[in-house]
């Protein structure tokens, strides 16, 4: 059986414990089972192995939010103000955002 993507999947264990049917990703570190189930490929699967903030819920982390929501602010005034602007040259926005 092949995937979308016609990589083939198997029946091995996945690297971690979790058995089922897996099919194979590769990239540029090589190969990786991925749960055949998965929405995600093997670029998800290596930040899960590396980053210890994959396994937390982002709510948990208001500071993150807070800057993520300043960022999507500055970059919807920059947007909406260049939107407008009939000029050429790319304005600066009107005052940095602060915390």
């Amino acid at each position: 059986m092949t995937t979308r993507a016609g990589v083939p999947t198997g029946t091995e264990a996945e690297p971690g414990g979790a058995g089922g049917p897996v099919r194979h990703e590769h990239d540029f570190l090589g190969d990786k089972a991925i749960p055949a189930t998965a929405y995600w490929g093997v670029h998800t699967a290596r930040a899960l192995e590396n980053f210890p903030i994959t396994n937390t819920p982002i709510g948990v982390l208001d500071d993150l939010v807070r800057a993520l929501a300043f960022v999507k602010k500055a970059a919807a005034r920059a947007t909406s103000s260049s939107a407008s602007s009939s000029a050429r040259r790319p304005t600066r926005s009107r005052r940095p955002v602060t915390t």
